[in-house]
């Protein structure tokens, strides 16, 4: 699954690895068909693309679970559908080496169909244009073909649903996995239509928030998404309500040093306050952790749909990543029962909108493991609350108890300002034990008691308050 990997890098990694710019410098958007759901550059692609394998970021991440996660899940299955077909065409195989002679220092890529993923790649090539030598070296069954009298190579065989076409000019070469979409380039290019990515007024109302410098940004077209079934299916299956509030979403990303920074803004269709999470969460996030992400929900109860009733992508991998014996495992399973004994309003009642999504990663001798947390704000509700920490006791005992005399309850440690909750199970190691931490303003909820004691000892003066932006609706954060 190697060279699938590659690719799923290509679109979730790579547009975070910008240079520094002031203003947007990126032409290949004038030289694309305009109606696109995505669009992603990146420059100085090659330099960054060696100094990510190098990276112990990659040394942990290439042997985790959550790398085997996103290879065996529906989006990383599709992909690599998607890339039998590249290869049969071409003759390779998107391994390293190979995948190495398609990089440049500017890449662009641009979605414009989720169906078979229909995209176009472009990369800007230098003098030597080795980009141009190892494609004509390795052109598998394409063939010449001619379109407005300029030449281009294709895969064509009558199947509409398997086509592939290759545009070489002079300071550019466009990859894309249907053909029509190189003579969409070819009309840009030729000036045949004005209809080009850079004329979009979608992609501009949404580009339009960058007044700052930058290292890069990706464009997304959600009220589009949003419509489309192949993307509620493969993307975000539960069709979330949040896309049917907005037109576009625009990613700004800045590289400082060891570190990568995300933003995310969104043009709504209606005036909208959004939510900013509340500045007092980032205290908790230490700095220099593997990578975490903030966001504000509008209300309580939004948040809990999300979280809960699995609406959310980022919960699903927290609850992926930490089982289902956990506290917001349980009560998110317990919601979905006919006759629930705890209620939206319950957790509604003790959780704020805020939010942090947190990955740490634990070095065990010379292995780095990969655990997750999630930082809720705290509302006080003591009610509410107390009926939720029976609901766990109750199912703790029903699953672990071994005797009607041997009552499982919620234990207790200190430390510092922070108590740590956990079922004393009986024959289960404490440090696997499920557990939540109550602090003043906020419940963290980690993957087991060791990594929630891991958390607090790592927990200092030392945060990530000093890095905060001008106050995105979700900020997110890489260390590489």
């Amino acid at each position: 699954m190697k060279r699938i990997f590659i690719l799923l890098m290509l679109f979730m990694f790579t547009t975070c690895l910008f240079p520094r710019a002031d203003i947007l410098i990126d032409d290949i958007p004038s030289q694309l068909p305009g109606k696109v759901y995505f669009y992603a550059g990146v420059r100085d692609f090659e330099k960054h693309y060696d100094r990510l394998l190098k990276s112990s970021f990659w040394d942990v991440f290439s042997e985790s679970e959550m790398k085997k996660g996103m290879e065996q899940s529906r989006k990383g299955l599709r992909l690599n559908q998607e890339l039998d077909k590249y290869e049969n065409v071409l003759g390779f195989t998107f391994i390293e080496n190979n995948f190495r002679n398609l990089l440049g220092n500017e890449v662009g890529i641009a979605l414009y169909d989720f169906k078979d993923l229909q995209s176009v790649y472009v990369i800007k090539v230098d003098k030597q244009n080795k980009v141009k030598r190892f494609l004509l070296k390795n052109k598998g069954k394409l063939k010449e073909y001619s379109y407005k009298e300029i030449t281009f190579y294709g895969f064509d065989e009558g199947d509409s649903d398997y086509t592939f076409g290759i545009l070489f000019t002079d300071d550019y070469v466009f990859i894309s996995n249907k053909i029509e979409l190189i003579r969409d380039v070819i009309d840009v290019r030729s000036g045949v239509t004005t209809d080009s990515l850079k004329n979009n007024a979608e992609f501009n109302a949404g580009t339009s928030v960058i007044k700052d410098s930058y290292d890069g940004f990706a464009f997304f077209n959600l009220d589009e998404c949003a419509g489309n079934r192949y993307f509620q299916r493969y993307w975000f299956p539960q069709n979330n309500p949040f896309f049917k509030t907005i037109d576009n979403e625009l990613v700004i990303y800045n590289l400082d040093k060891k570190q990568i920074r995300e933003h995310r803004y969104y043009t709504f269709k209606e005036p909208h306050n959004a939510k900013v999470p509340v500045k007092e969460i980032y205290n908790l996030i230490p700095n220099g952790i593997f990578s975490f992400s903030v966001k504000s929900f509008d209300s309580s109860s939004a948040l809990v749909c999300s979280l809960f009733l699995g609406e959310e992508e980022v919960a699903r991998g927290y609850n992926q990543s930490v089982g289902k014996d956990t506290p917001l495992g349980l009560w998110a399973l317990e919601l979905k029962q006919a006759k629930p004994e705890i209620s939206e309003k319950d957790l509604g009642s003790v959780f704020g909108p805020s939010v942090a999504f947190i990955n740490v990663v634990r070095f065990e001798k010379t292995l780095g493991e990969i655990s997750s947390l999630l930082i809720l704000e705290r509302k006080d509700d003591r009610k509410a609350w107390d009926k939720l920490l029976k609901y766990l006791e109750k199912h703790y005992n029903k699953r672990h108890q071994l005797s009607n005399e041997s009552l499982i309850k919620m234990k207790e440690k200190k430390k510092g300002e922070f108590r740590i909750l956990y079922p004393d199970i009986p024959n289960r190691p404490e440090e696997f034990l499920p557990a939540l931490i109550i602090g003043k303003n906020f419940y963290i909820f980690p993957a087991n008691l060791s990594t929630g004691e891991y958390f607090l000892d790592i927990l200092g003066k030392d945060s990530v308050s000093n890095i905060l932006g001008k106050d995105p609706v979700s900020y997110t954060h890489l260390t590489l």
